[in-house]
């Protein structure tokens, strides 16, 4: 698909590890993946080798009130020398079973823990943002709200004010529910190499995944060649 990099939630259990490395060895790509514990494998980013990896780490968020396992995040900083452009990009599975609490706004204790990953996820994201200052961030997650309602949606912006939250007006990621979702900011120098806007799509069901994965497509403005990030869930 032209992709140069996917974000993956649900990568720890299991052979999943093993088989993603394998996959994107014969695939000529790399793997960014925490394993210790090995629960912080629960996120991981593929990336084609073509992009220099300037940084990047996998982070608790907080705690998950379900199997027992906190809510884990990854980030990576890439520098792409085909376009001189610097990305930001990263995912995380937040916490499930809090949307129809948070839509009628009751504070239960779950929400609360979701609250402070989503809290403890974008304090990352602005730290990675001003160390590394990158000129594109796209980061996304399994936010386990749906982007269709609008409170969610200005929930979800509100985590990182100046990106720009993408979504689809009809489809869902996850059964009719469109969860899985990209906030994107682009600094002065991006806006001049990219074209605008910026836009995602919801890819097919793959028979792997219980969860429709998500392109990002960043089109430059004098080549053909295609920016894709795209997550999606069980590899």
């Amino acid at each position: 698909m032209g992709a140069v990099s996917c974000a993956i939630t649900e990568a720890a259990d299991g052979n999943r590890p093993h088989t993603l490395v394998r996959g994107c060895r014969l695939m000529g790509w790399g793997v960014l993946q925490d394993r210790s514990p090995w629960w912080m494998g629960e996120c991981a980013i593929a990336y084609d080798l073509e992009l220099d990896v300037a940084w990047w780490k996998a982070m608790e968020v907080g705690p998950d009130l379900g199997p027992g396992l906190p809510s884990v995040a990854i980030l990576a900083v890439f520098d792409d020398p085909a376009t001189g452009l610097r990305y930001l990009t990263g995912t995380s599975h937040l916490p499930s079973a809090v949307e129809g609490d948070m839509a009628r706004k009751r504070h239960t204790q779950r929400v609360g823990a979701y609250q402070r990953a989503a809290l403890n996820y974008r304090r990352e994201v602005r730290k990675a943002r001003r160390k590394h200052r990158p000129d594109v961030s796209a980061v996304g997650a399994d936010w386990n709200l749906n982007g269709l309602h609008l409170w969610a949606r200005v929930y979800i912006r509100s985590l990182l004010p100046g990106h720009r939250l993408l979504w689809s007006r009809k489809g869902g990621t996850h059964g009719p529910r469109q969860i899985d979702l990209f906030l994107v900011w682009l600094s002065k120098k991006a806006r001049r190499v990219l074209r605008r806007p910026v836009r995602s799509r919801i890819l097919p069901k793959h028979r792997h995944s219980d969860h429709r994965g998500v392109a990002l497509q960043l089109r430059l403005r004098r080549r053909r060649r295609r920016i894709l990030t795209t997550t999606k869930e069980k590899p």
